[in-house]
């Protein structure tokens, strides 16, 4: 399914509505991503805040395997962003483009542009595709919208920041990955 935005709010109206009239649960993000339930996930962060750690894109990182391609991504995001593909990064060797489209699948990915052996652009038939796929395979992390806006200013006002900031995706073949 491509074509539309599924974080537009009428979207979300009719996405709880189907769940409603059929008994079925919602999507939830941090269940699909993190393999843990809402609650589970909840109750991790707080240890996390009761112990003083912040979760950093960096802290993500170190949990990357460590790759002959050293990790050196700019303070923010491109100037150039593409709204129809999603930077992928954390890939490992036994991975393939086969590997990348079974992680992306349902979700119209079109291309894989490889651009070295840990880091890929994944290309979608249409930003709503896109926009979903990173919704629906990634979440957040904590911080980095705030540093991304410390340290360039100039993207303090960009309503899609959210969007085209790092983001830790779900594990692929047992792998952490983030993407953008």
């Amino acid at each position: 399914i491509v074509g539309f935005d599924i974080t537009s709010e009428a979207e979300r109206k009719k996405i709880a509505d189907r769940a409603a009239k059929f008994g079925t649960k919602t999507f939830d993000p941090i269940t699909e991503v993190s393999g843990v339930s809402r609650e589970e996930y909840e109750l991790r962060k707080k240890r996390l805040q009761k112990f003083g750690i912040k979760e950093t894109k960096d802290r993500v990182m170190e949990s990357v395997h460590k790759y002959e391609t050293p990790y050196d991504p700019e303070v923010g995001p491109p100037e150039d962003y593409r709204y129809d593909a999603i930077h992928f990064y954390g890939i490992t060797s036994a991975m393939s483009t086969k590997t990348i489209f079974q992680y992306f699948s349902g979700y119209g990915a079109t291309k894989v542009e490889w651009l070295n052996d840990t880091a890929c652009n994944v290309v979608f038939a249409d930003t709503f595709s896109c926009k979903r796929a990173l919704s629906c395979l990634s979440l957040p992390i904590e911080g980095e919208l705030e540093r991304v806006k410390e340290n360039n200013p100039t993207y303090a006002d960009r309503p899609d920041l959210e969007m085209i900031v790092w983001r830790k995706g779900k594990a692929c073949e047992g792998h952490r990955m983030l993407m953008r």
